[in-house]
């Protein structure tokens, strides 16, 4: 079941070849270890996607087709698990994980003043960026590792239960 589920999020990957914007890259999207469905995979780019997913940099999508690409394993994967983080949880992701690293590091809370100008942006929001690196990368490591144990998991149980429904007396448990 979960390879099926995969492979029509994947969908057809040898379309990307006719796409002008993808031909100085073409060489490397025909690597069929980019677009296989095996659980481990599909288990890696998954947890990938959740880490980068709650990291707080712009270029969710792209970062995740080049870590893809560099360890070889599913980018249409990892690139839709990057969904995550939309511009409708964004924001709780981030506050939530500032808070997370405000926690851990025993920082005190930051200044509310924002004055809307690159001076502004640079100095009222540097005393926010250590707790916020801590809670972002506290929170992407421990959902990534879930997501990496959960999925192989689910995917490991619908295994051994499709394999045990074929029948036969050899493969029942007793």
């Amino acid at each position: 079941m979960p390879r099926r589920f995969f492979k029509r999020i994947v969908g057809q990957h040898r379309q990307l070849g006719d796409r002008w914007y993808l031909r100085p890259v073409q060489a490397l999207l025909h690597d069929p270890a980019l677009w296989t469905t095996h659980r481990r995979s599909v288990c890696k780019a998954f947890a990938s996607g959740v880490f980068i997913a709650f990291l707080p940099v712009p270029g969710h999508v792209l970062l995740a087709v080049i870590v893809a690409i560099y360890w070889r394993f599913n980018i249409g994967i990892a690139a839709a698990t990057t969904f995550i983080s939309n511009p409708i949880t964004f924001a709780p992701i981030v506050l939530a994980e500032y808070q997370l690293g405000r926690w851990l590091t025993g920082a005190p809370p930051g200044d509310s003043t924002f004055e809307m100008s690159w001076a502004g942006l640079v100095n009222g929001l540097s005393g926010l960026w250590p707790a916020l690196a801590v809670g972002a990368l506290t929170t992407a490591t421990l959902l990534s590792a879930i997501a990496f144990f959960g999925l192989n998991g689910v995917w490991r149980w619908s295994a051994v239960r499709r394999y045990r429904s074929r029948g036969g007396s050899r493969y029942r448990r007793v």
